[in-house]
């Protein structure tokens, strides 16, 4: 499979904080890119020289139900390396909203460590909520940075 380098400028503090736990010049894939996820299902098993350090998906995941995203998140553990990391974010709230003809799932704190308690590949690194203009059902966004565990 043909790796996808991420395309972001450090700029943000999002991405200050994403990138930093990265080693120079890391192999990363950006889940929001047109067809990376279906690219990355369809050459799945990966060999190990073709895993990724990190893999970004900002606001993609907040659209799936949450049966998808555990789907998804089964396929990025297998598509980073022992170390790696995944950042996502999500619409912050409690339940589900359908707004001007899209679907959100909604994740706040509890909500999203519920989640990721059925993938015990993958521990928090950190997780915040942020009150802003560009995403959420009020304006806020639920930030999170989650490492694939290394398996002694």
């Amino acid at each position: 499979m043909k790796k996808t380098i991420i395309d972001i400028l450090a700029t943000s503090e999002i991405h200050k904080k994403f990138l930093a736990l990265l080693p120079d010049q890391p192999i990363l894939l950006d889940l929001d890119a047109d067809g990376a996820l279906y690219a990355l299902k369809k050459s799945l098993p990966l060999e190990n020289d073709d895993l990724y350090d990190g893999i970004w998906a900002a606001m993609y995941l907040t659209h799936l139900p949450e049966e998808e995203i555990h789907s998804l998140l089964d396929v990025v553990v297998t598509a980073l390396i022992p170390g790696g990391y995944f950042f996502c974010s999500f619409k912050y709230g409690k339940g589900s909203l359908n707004k001007d003809g899209k679907f959100y799932d909604l994740y706040d704190e509890e909500s999203f460590n519920n989640l990721l308690a059925r993938h015990t590949d993958f521990a928090i690194t950190k997780l915040w909520h942020r009150g802003t203009s560009e995403a959420g059902a009020n304006g806020d966004s639920l930030y999170c940075i989650i490492e694939k565990v290394v398996n002694s």
